[in-house]
Order: structure tokens, then sequence, then C-alpha cells
């Protein structure tokens, strides 16, 4: 049981290490790097403004986040075609709308199985500790 036990704890950390690995978009033609140029407050609707630095020249626009310091160099994604979008999202992340509900769903599938694995081992553990300290185990 315990190997069970061990096996539902390893999918689980297979499971978080999937969450932390998930590809970037299917959409995304690469990265590039970009310089903030215009910062914004996070309490609103904010974007920082920044100047990526693409294939074809340089691009200003905006990032999907806010409150970087004015000079911060961050790595954005391009479009498929290479061409900037507006907003451009930072590299590794998933724009709003692009989530997969693949990853959550096999840490939440992991999750219940090293549950119930936990569960099962200690009933049985238990189990077999009353049945040898019983009755008739004295007799």
């Amino acid at each position: 049981m315990s190997a069970l036990l061990a096996a539902a704890f390893g999918a689980l950390l297979a499971a978080a290490w999937f969450l932390v690995g998930v590809p970037a978009p299917q959409h995304v033609g690469g990265i590039a790097s970009a310089e903030v140029v215009g910062t914004a407050s996070c309490s609103g609707d904010g974007r920082d403004v920044v100047v990526v630095a693409a294939p074809a020249g340089a691009v200003t626009t905006t990032l999907d986040g806010c409150g970087r310091p004015v000079g911060a160099v961050v790595t954005v994604n391009l479009s498929a075609d290479g061409s900037v979008p507006n907003p451009v999202s930072l590299a590794g992340t998933r724009g709003k709308g692009e989530s997969s509900a693949l990853p959550p769903l096999v840490l939440g599938m992991s999750a219940v199985l090293a549950i119930a694995l936990g569960v099962g081992s200690l009933r049985a553990s238990t189990a077999r500790t009353s049945t040898t300290s019983g009755p008739a185990a004295q007799g």
C-alpha cells in the first residue's frame, strides 16, 4: 500500500511540474525584448508602455501588466507572424481566455488519488493493528 501512496504522491508532483512547465500558446511566433518606457498604476486597469525590439524594428505598445519601473527590460511574446500584438504579453504567460483546463485537471485528479490512497492506507493500517491486538490474538 505504501508503494501506491508513493506513486500517488509522485503523480501529484508530476502534475505540479506539468503546471509549471506548460508550453507557450501556439499562436506565439517568438519572443523579443522590450523596455518599459511608461509605467501604470496597478490599482485600475493600467498597462505599462513598452518599446519592443521587434524583427521589423522598434514598436511602441502596451504591456498586459502594470507597475514595472521605467527602464526595466522584459521579454514578450510576438504573434505567429512575428508582428507585435497590442497589448503584448510577457513571455511564458498566456493571454486572457487562453488558459488550458488540462493542467488543473491533472493536478486535481492526482490530488484526489493521493488523498484516497492515503486514507485507504491509514484504514488498512488501523485494521491490521486492531486485528493483531484484539482478543483473538491474545488467546
